[in-house]
């Protein structure tokens, strides 16, 4: 537990040769809120797929973690509060990785009578003792004594979504593909998620439209369609089309997880589609998502979701 206040040590109470140190270590929590705070989000941070093909093969601190630690003891302990940067210099020796456990020792050099001015060296070392970042500070010393409370830091929750969505795809992993059919996906984005399904391994698409204004949409968008991937070319009919792969999913034995339709242009154009179900689109989304199971008495009922997808 941190002491309950913090308090200074003026230029006439440091002698040269005096020290403090400052051990942390560095967690991944560490790297994420230094990218939010900073707005430094270079792939060696903050990218695990990059970084492990990277010079140094796994992500590793911002540099200027360790330069705010050396910050952190000038200003709360050694000299402390009312101290007042002048200078610093850094050499960054090697990486800071995670789970690194770095000492930050801080160590007087010359004071300067004349201004209250001191030089301190910065020695921020690893748990193998190796150096990883030297320099030296010049800061303007307090000369009166700082007794305060300690500040207490408010809890801080990351909501790390893109994090989230590769754990779940990795728990997916070895699972046998479902099919999702993509009715109309002749926009890019609608495309590019269907690609996206089929490369995870864990949804086999199926693109349900006119073909040539699909393959013209993904040559014009750099999209890779491999001679694999099914493609049933179609009318806008889309109630028989539901129906027919209603039939087919029965046939085949076939999990259809989810159909995608295309952005209505009108909304004579979303009634012309659904002609039995006005009274279920109370405004134009998006995309309009259909659940399959309900969809499976398609002259029925169609449950169109709540929010757009």
């Amino acid at each position: 537990m941190p002491a309950a206040f913090i308090e200074n040590r003026t230029y006439d109470e440091i002698a040269i040769g005096d020290s403090a140190t400052l051990t942390r270590t560095l967690k991944p929590e560490d790297i994420q809120l230094f990218a939010v705070m900073s707005g430094d989000v270079n792939p060696a941070h903050v990218d695990p797929e990059y970084a492990h093909s990277s010079m140094f093969q796994e992500v590793i601190a911002h540099g200027m973690w360790g330069g705010a630690l050396i910050s952190t003891v000038l200003g709360t302990e050694f000299p402390g509060p009312g101290t007042i940067y002048v200078s610093q210099t850094l050499r960054f020796s090697r990486p800071v990785k995670v789970g690194d456990t770095i000492t930050i020792r801080i160590t007087c050099k010359e004071k300067f009578e004349h201004n209250k001015h001191m030089i301190f060296d910065c020695l921020c070392t690893n748990q193998d003792g190796q150096k990883v970042i030297a320099g030296e500070a010049e800061v303007l010393a307090p000369t009166q004594k700082i007794k305060r409370e300690r500040y207490e830091l408010p809890e801080v929750t990351i909501s790390d979504r893109w994090t989230r969505y590769h754990r779940l795809i990795a728990r997916a992993k070895g699972l046998s593909a479902a099919t999702a059919v993509f009715a109309h996906p002749v926009q890019a984005e609608s495309l590019q998620s269907a690609v996206a399904a089929r490369d995870s391994g864990i949804l086999r698409p199926v693109l349900v439209g006119p073909e040539k204004e699909l393959r013209a949409a993904a040559e014009q968008n750099g999209i890779d369609l491999k001679p694999g991937d099914e493609v049933l070319t179609t009318e806008q009919d889309y109630g028989r089309m539901l129906t027919t792969w209603d039939q087919r999913a029965r046939r085949e034995g076939l999990k259809i997880v989810q159909i995608n339709f295309p952005v209505p242009t009108t909304e004579d154009d979303l009634y012309q589609r659904f002609p039995a179900h006005r009274h279920a689109f109370g405004q134009i989304e998006k995309q309009v998502r259909i659940d399959v199971d309900q969809a499976r008495r398609v002259l029925g009922t169609l449950q169109v979701a709540a929010e757009p997808i």
